[in-house]
């Protein structure tokens, strides 16, 4: 897969109820795909996934899915953790539809061969590609689409 454009890390907008506010998210990523965006990273380090239970991930995920355009990159945050939870994040991302995850390495673990486990047991057991957070936030957040 060859990235190129802006795929920004998405928020996830939640209403005075704590639930998440799927109306105000269509009219974000609407704004976005004005704004000229080639692609979607729903559930990245900016979408409040440590907070959201797996049900609420998947929806977030799914509805993403179904707002992408067909030539719209689609990458799936499935950070946990734990490797296993990655793992199970990553497999339900790829039912969904989802090819590719954006991963970070844990940063409570310190040995280099941990956080090499970490992140390519989804690739190894799922087959899916994966992008390392730091590349992709790097590119997008130099060119932020929020006003």
């Amino acid at each position: 897969m060859k990235l190129s454009g802006v795929m920004p890390a998405l928020i996830t907008p939640f209403d005075a109820n704590n639930k998440i506010d799927f109306k105000a998210f269509e009219k974000h990523l609407t704004a976005l795909r004005a704004a000229g965006v080639t692609g979607w990273v729903p559930m990245g380090s900016t979408g409040e996934y440590f907070s959201l239970s797996n049900e609420e991930r998947d929806q977030v995920l799914k509805f993403v899915k179904d707002f992408a355009n067909d030539d719209e990159i689609l990458i799936a945050g499935t950070n946990a953790p734990a490797t296993r939870e990655v793992i199970e994040n990553t497999a339900r991302a790829r039912e969904i539809g989802y090819d590719t995850v954006l991963l970070a390495t844990p940063s409570t673990h310190v040995r280099r061969r941990t956080n090499c486990s970490h992140t390519t047991a989804p690739c190894l057991t799922l087959r899916v590609s994966i992008s390392s957070s730091t590349t992709i936030l790097r590119r997008t957040a130099s060119r932020s689409l929020l006003t």
